[in-house]
């Protein structure tokens, strides 16, 4: 699933059909890619995830970082669907934070060929 939203709406568990949530979703997805962009992943100029034809590829051209769609993820779900318990927001967060410092080294680190 190469769809940006789709891949996204299918972790956080909300079928491709329900189209309800997608204004939040969408959101939260921008923000996550909005704080990737101040990390110092390269995005292409103004984009944006506007529904389900934006692609990990359009995002990520090349790079193979599964960790991103990890990210983009997480922070959606903490975002739109917080649980209820602060021990899982504070694991998450922190979750968040380690993604966040491993994306940060591995784009800082130059590639040994």
């Amino acid at each position: 699933m190469d769809s940006i939203l789709l891949h996204t709406k299918h972790l956080l568990g909300i079928p491709n059909d329900a189209d309800i949530f997608d204004p939040a979703v969408l959101t939260a997805i921008n923000t996550a890619i909005f704080s990737l962009k101040q990390v110092g992943l390269v995005i292409p100029a103004n984009f944006v995830v506007t529904g389900s034809a934006e692609t990990w590829s359009d995002l990520l051209g090349e790079t193979v970082l599964e960790s991103v769609k990890s990210y983009i993820y997480l922070k959606t779900r903490v975002e739109f669907d917080p649980p209820s318990s602060s021990f899982l927001i504070s694991a998450m967060q922190a979750q968040l934070d380690e993604l966040v410092y491993r994306i940060f080294v591995e784009l800082d680190t130059p590639l040994v060929e």
